[in-house]
Formats: C-alpha cells, sequence, structure tokens
C-alpha cells in the first residue's frame, strides 16, 4: 500500500480541474494507509502474527516499496535511447500479388 500511495502522489499530478475533484487522490491514499493498517490489526488480533513481526513487515514493506518507487522513478526521468532503423526488407506492392484470376474458384 505504500507504494500504492507513492505512485498515486506521483502520478496524480495537481491538475487543473473541477473543484469537485481535487480531494479524490488524498482520499484515495488515506483509504489505502487505513486499509493496510487495519490489515496489520486484524493479523495480531486474530493471532496470525506477533506485534513485532508486523512491525517488522510494515517497516520492510514501507522501505522497500520506497526504493521501488525511486528507482523507477530514476529510470523514467533517464529514459533509455530508442533504437532507429530505416532499412526495409522488401518494397513489394500487394496490389500485384493477388488479381481476379487467382480467387476464381474453378
Amino acid at each position: 500500500m505504500a507504494f500504492c500511495v507513492l505512485y498515486l502522489q506521483d502520478r496524480m499530478g495537481n491538475r487543473a480541474g473541477p473543484k469537485d475533484f481535487r480531494l479524490v487522490k488524498p482520499l484515495i491514499q488515506v483509504g489505502c494507509v487505513l486499509f493496510a493498517f487495519f490489515t496489520c490489526l486484524t493479523r495480531i488480533s486474530d493471532y496470525k502474527h506477533h506485534p513485532g513481526d508486523v512491525v517488522g513487515g510494515a517497516l520492510l514493506g514501507v522501505s522497500l516499496s520506497t526504493l521501488a518507487h525511486s528507482f523507477l522513478v530514476s529510470r523514467q526521468s533517464h529514459p533509455l535511447a530508442a533504437a532507429t532503423s530505416t532499412t526495409s526488407l522488401m518494397a513489394v506492392s500487394t496490389s500485384r500479388l493477388y488479381s481476379r484470376e487467382d480467387l476464381s474458384v474453378p
């Protein structure tokens, strides 16, 4: 969910749009954080994990998602040079390949 929050922050910029939609991004981000927090609490209350495991997993997830997001942003800011090719295999006109005589059924 931390990666989703970072991704939304990066991709949904401050666009000049209708005033009704200016709270959409923060609402989605808060929803993601609350869902992750609720999941952490239910894992502890259902005795599936210890609190230390949940905190460690949350820290590991946040740190790896931040690292992945920063890696992806740095890759997008310096795109690789696209290979261009100007060669063509053959200059063939398809109008000469098929004639009405070839399409007739005997």
